[in-house]
């Protein structure tokens, strides 16, 4: 043992480090707390900050209440103006709350603010490192240009014969459950269809996972269950282990994917699709072998370094592609089944006619025929803006970096918020619910996206895709994507929301079906129970 000589001295400097180590800490706290006495905020407690304020909110909504409509339902319960923050210090990030159009623009379009951390924090277990979504700088922008092509307008438009055919097996697939009458998750149905649409534009592969199990979809369907509860923003988590060994399947499946895809294109010295992954091993061969076209041993084999990069942006590409679509498919089709819109869904109905005539079956045939018909569907289009204005599936962070010329936001023309040491969340879900930019948000209102009927369009209030450089690439797929699914379910099914009657339910304006159909966090933002619904065939009006 240590003399009392020794372990005196030794114990004065422990203590003096920890009371050093103590009053710089109460100091932060003092200075930390300080900051939120003159910014827009909910009462604030000095020791608590505002997590009593958010566990309060917490328990008074349904189990698995999504973040972003909490965040709206605090800033209603407090009369809170459109930015606001919330001090979750030091359990959690503080936030700035945003869900103000002219704030959004100035950090996501005037000056595109990096991603906040929790960017990759989230994403990075699932997608990996070096992903278009989280990369910053010359590396987003060199990502972003060599996967451009596959997602331009005019390749989009060459596409939709592989939506209809992903379609059809879709809409068969709605006959079936018509025809045994039982209770299915249609989310989770059209999460087969994306995921089969996305692997076919991104791996040039169809997984064929709506007819038959696909070891790759599976992984990744069970990879997003299990990052729901790893989205708590103010608790721990057991998920991450469950989650890994999910993605590491995906990553050994995939790789095998991108030699396999490498193996093909060399053989037939072609230069492949556009489909992401021949525009990754396109530039791969134009950076090992220059442009000349000519085939060299350098190019045989795939470095490390761009498997990595290769195999990580599929992987982003194939989650956002299928998880937020599938997600907006549920809420589209349970919006059109409420009876209080029978009437923007007779619309919508009257539209197809118009287009594709009377006879629904003949709808694909048409579109194979003339893909441009998919362009000429304004209340269709609106339904689905509509239903992405009500029920949002993501949203984005952003932060300040000392050194960035941005370091506040005007709001309402003179004031300034400081955005030093926020994780700024510019939360879509808020923007649907102002009723001082839309008239009646809770409603659903073909007619607010139909130019020229005379409801106003208040400027980026309507951003599900977000604006700006770091807007989604796969927008236009999307809205290709969803539109179709309306065209070949309207005007051959009826649809009736069918959650238990004592499901638990939130405020009836965060939900459909009475609130039972509110939103969770499952990676995306997805209705609870993934929307179970019935189905049944309508009667055909031709003769």
């Amino acid at each position: 043992m240590l003399s009392s000589q020794y372990t005196a001295p030794v114990a004065a400097a422990l203590l003096l480090s920890f009371v050093a180590w103590l009053v710089s800490f109460c100091l932060k706290w003092r200075r930390h707390r300080a900051k939120y006495r003159h910014l827009p905020c909910p009462p604030h407690d000095f020791w608590w900050g505002h997590l009593k304020t958010v566990g309060t909110a917490q328990r008074e909504m349904p189990p698995g209440f999504h973040y972003h409509a909490l965040m709206s339902y605090i800033g209603e319960k407090y009369n809170m103006p459109p930015v606001f923050y919330l001090d979750l210090w030091p359990i959690s990030n503080s936030f700035m709350l945003v869900h103000d159009p002219d704030v959004a623009s100035q950090i996501t379009q005037a000056k595109s603010l990096p991603k906040h951390p929790v960017n990759s924090k989230v994403l990075g277990p699932l997608t990996g490192s070096h992903s278009v979504v989280t990369a910053e700088g010359q590396e987003w922008k060199m990502l972003r240009s060599i996967l451009n092509p596959g997602f331009s307008t005019q390749y989009l438009s060459t596409l939709v014969p592989l939506l209809v055919r992903h379609g059809l097996v879709f809409k068969d697939r709605i006959y079936n459950y018509a025809s045994t009458g039982e209770v299915f998750p249609i989310q989770e149905t059209a999460t087969a269809l994306t995921i089969d649409v996305i692997g076919e534009v991104v791996l040039g592969k169809n997984f064929d996972s709506q007819r038959q199990p696909n070891e790759l979809a599976m992984h990744f369907q069970k990879a997003v269950s299990w990052a729901g509860p790893s989205l708590d923003i103010i608790s721990w988590n057991l998920s991450k282990p469950f989650k890994w060994w999910h993605c590491l399947q995906q990553d050994r499946i995939i790789e095998s994917m991108i030699r396999e895809r490498h193996a093909e294109t060399r053989s037939t010295n072609s230069a492949g699709t556009k489909a992401a992954v021949d525009l990754f091993l396109q530039a791969y061969r134009e950076e090992k072998m220059g442009t000349s076209g000519k085939i060299g041993s350098r190019a045989d084999e795939l470095d490390p370094e761009f498997m990595l990069l290769a195999r990580n942006n599929v992987k982003t590409l194939l989650l956002g592609g299928h998880d937020t679509t599938s997600s907006t498919i549920a809420y589209t089709v349970a919006l059109l089944s409420e009876p209080q819109n029978a009437h923007e869904l007779a619309r919508i109905r009257a539209e197809h006619d118009a287009v594709f005539g009377p006879d629904p079956s003949r709808a694909a045939t048409m579109l194979l025929s003339d893909p441009r018909l998919l362009n000429n569907l304004p209340l269709t289009t609106a339904a689905v803006k509509e239903s992405m204005r009500l029920f949002p599936a993501a949203s984005t962070t952003r932060m300040t970096l000392p050194n960035h010329p941005v370091q506040t936001v005007t709001f309402r023309g003179d004031q300034q918020l400081p955005l030093a040491g926020e994780q700024i969340w510019v939360a879509h879900y808020g923007f649907g619910q102002r009723a001082d930019l839309w008239l009646e948000p809770r409603k659903f209102v073909l007619d607010r996206f139909v130019p020229g009927s005379g409801h106003p369009q208040p400027k980026d209030a309507w951003r599900p895709f977000e604006k700006g450089p770091r807007g989604c690439l796969g927008l236009e797929l999307a809205m290709m994507e969803l539109r179709l699914v309306l065209v070949l379910l309207c005007r051959e099914f009826d649809f009736e929301i069918a959650y238990a009657e004592d499901a638990p339910r939130a405020p009836p304006e965060h939900g459909v079906a009475g609130g039972r159909g509110y939103q969770i966090i499952e990676f995306a933002a997805k209705p609870v129970g993934h929307m179970p619904v019935r189905v049944r065939r309508r009667t055909s009006k031709v003769q």
